[in-house]
């Protein structure tokens, strides 16, 4: 791999608007789409009322939620979402904010609602500073050219996820990857956004400057790179392994005994590769494509805890069915955001349940299974992360942020107070 520099501040600056938390739609369609259409016939995007699109946002990647929208907006800035925004507060519409749509559980869904297709959005530029920089980078775009853009000048973000997915979606649920376990999350790297709140106004916020609305958004070892995953055994049952990388430039070319020293190995494989390969390794989402779905759950789970939970479900047939698990360990230390909801231990635990189901598979038990391992978790102290397909009452996400609960809540009075934003979590049911 080419040698990159890392480094913490290389922020990421979101242009275009942002949803907040969690609502219910209602609106009465298609009258309501003529008044649509008359109060926003002034905006420089395209909003689409063409079957076609409306059916195509009605799903996401798990494909286990379809809710057919009235509308889909292709906003040009920030200021057709204020204008959206401002419509739905006058009208009682409800809004959702789709980046990718890799959500499990229609979480950038909304029925009968508008939903704002933020692709358009996808402008990056790179400020070098010294030998760092700051990344400024539209909301939908796609954090693979952001990724191009910064290692032209031999800059990388600190940590990155599936290059696939869009940079406004990520960061709204944290962001994590393979260097996560080091350098924590992509929202403790962010250092100021442009929102359009649920009121419809403009704000730029930082940690100096609003920063509860800034808050409310951002929902070692001797290896630079570090997962665990799992894969099927062409024989049956799952193998695991862990995967490491190292970055460089020639002629500081790693000593590969000296970084597996003191690990031992059934296998290994090294491969080099230079640093655009390596991001671009998993560019391909193969299960993205499958029409099959796709109910995952992402869990956080505490150290002392971890074997003991995840050698329940992995030695029953039943919870073990149809998954191929991954896992992550995570310093807790540097995951700082107060809305980032982790076990109260210095290690944790990632633990992705992905389950590809056949066709003809029982969906809701499925989805009613997510629920029994969730409450599992959440039992000895862990938490489920946001995208997850696990079905969540208000209650639940009381639970879910504690003593942090007062804080969303106030965000959402105070950003969203007609409550027309992201129906999709049900966090705020009408």
């Amino acid at each position: 791999m080419q040698r990159s520099i890392s480094r913490r501040d290389f922020g990421k600056r979101l242009a275009g608007g942002a949803a907040l938390l969690a609502l219910q739609p209602a609106w009465n369609y298609p009258a309501g789409g003529q008044s649509l259409r008359n109060d926003l016939k002034d905006i420089s995007g395209e909003l689409s009322f063409d079957d076609a699109v409306l059916q195509a946002t009605a799903d996401d990647f798990g494909r286990v939620v379809q809710k057919k929208p009235a509308a889909v907006l292709r906003p040009s800035d920030a200021q057709d979402i204020a204008k959206l925004v401002q419509f739905a507060n006058r009208q009682g519409v409800k809004i959702a904010m789709r980046g990718q749509a890799h959500s499990f559980f229609g979480q950038t869904q909304v029925a009968d609602g508008v939903v704002i297709d933020s692709s358009s959005l996808n402008a990056v530029r790179i400020v070098k500073s010294g030998a760092a920089g700051t990344a400024e980078i539209g909301g939908g775009s796609k954090w693979h050219p952001v990724l191009m853009a910064a290692n032209a000048q031999k800059l990388t973000v600190p940590v990155i996820t599936d290059t696939f997915l869009s940079v406004g979606g990520t960061i709204s649920t944290g962001g994590f990857g393979v260097t996560t376990y080091n350098l924590g999350l992509q929202v403790d790297h962010v250092q100021e956004l442009e929102a359009v709140t649920g009121d419809g106004q403009i704000v730029t916020c930082s940690d100096e400057r609003n920063s509860d609305l800034f808050n409310a958004m951002l929902g070692g070892l001797g290896f630079h790179h570090l997962d665990g995953r799992g894969a099927v055994r062409p024989t049956g049952g799952v193998g695991y392994y862990v995967e490491g990388g190292a970055f460089y430039g020639a002629p500081n070319d790693p000593d590969e005994a000296k970084l597996t020293a003191g690990l031992k190995f059934a296998k290994k494989t090294a491969t080099v590769m230079t640093y655009e390969q390596y991001f671009r390794r998993e560019e391909v989402c193969t299960a993205c494509a499958t029409p099959l779905q796709k109910p995952f759950v992402y869990l956080c789970i505490p150290a002392s805890r971890y074997v003991e939970y995840t050698s329940g479900i992995l030695s029953s047939p039943t919870e073990a069915a149809f998954l191929v698990p991954r896992m992550s360990a995570w310093r807790r230390n540097a995951i700082k955001r107060p809305l980032t909801r982790m076990p109260d231990e210095e290690i944790i635990y990632r633990f992705q349940l992905s389950r590809v189901l056949p066709a003809g598979t029982d969906t809701a038990s499925m989805i009613a299974l997510n629920r029994t391992l969730y409450e599992r978790a959440r039992d000895i102290g862990g938490y489920r992360m946001t995208s997850s397909a696990v079905a969540m009452s208000q209650d639940d996400w009381k639970r879910h942020y504690g003593p942090a609960w007062q804080t969303v809540q106030a965000a959402k009075t105070k950003f969203d107070p007609k409550n027309v934003l992201t129906p999709g979590h049900g966090m705020f049911p009408d």
